[in-house]
This record gives structure tokens, C-alpha cells and sequence, in this order.
């Protein structure tokens, strides 16, 4: 099961970059799990990634350093478990250069 997800950093210390209040929305790559870092990758195109996961709640988990909310904002099901993804299965043909006995590249013919 997909689930797209609100997650806020509820509790922590000082951090440059996420300040308590920071609030995250995308797709998890799983739902938070004890012992594993917890992966979002966020409606704008970054991923956020957490300290492994200490403990778990219902709405929210925590972390080394933090305390998180997550509101689940939509779920959809798919075959493994976890977020679909796209795969683009058109043959990759890469050619390689050809090189004289001097070590030259030769232009193609």
C-alpha cells in the first residue's frame, strides 16, 4: 500500500534546515518502521530522509533526533506493498568508441 502523507516535525533539537514545525508532504517509500530510516519523496521533487526509526505510534513516530506527525493525505494498493514506480523499459544502446593501435579515437563510419 501506497500512501501519500503530511509528515511535521513535531519535537527536536535546533536545526538549520528543518525547525520544529517543518512540514513535509509526498509518498513514503514504506510506512515508518522500527530500526530503518524513514524516506519521503516530497511533492517537490526532493526526498526527505529521517535517522533510523526508534519507535512508533499511531500518528507519528521518533527518531534520534525528532519527534514526527504523519496525516496519511491519500492511500492506493499496489502489487509489493510499497510506492509504484515507472519504469522505462526501451532497450539502452550505447556504443563504444573505436580506437586506432595509436590509442586515437577513429571517427565512426
Amino acid at each position: 500500500m501506497s500512501r501519500k502523507v503530511s509528515v511535521e516535525r513535531t519535537l527536536g533539537e535546533k536545526h538549520p534546515n528543518f525547525q520544529v514545525g517543518t512540514v513535509w508532504e509526498g509518498w513514503e517509500l514504506t510506512p515508518p518502521r522500527v530500526g530503518e530510516i524513514y524516506v519521503l519523496f516530497t511533492e517537490k521533487g526532493s526526498v526527505f530522509r529521517t535517522s533510523k526509526v526508534l519507535q512508533v505510534s499511531p500518528g507519528g513516530f521518533r527518531t534520534r533526533n525528532s519527534l514526527y506527525s504523519i496525516l496519511v493525505l491519500q492511500e492506493e494498493n499496489d502489487s509489493a506493498g510499497n510506492v509504484t514506480q515507472e519504469l522505462n523499459t526501451a532497450p539502452c544502446l550505447m556504443e563504444t568508441p573505436r580506437h586506432s593501435p595509436s590509442g586515437r579515437q577513429e571517427p565512426e563510419s
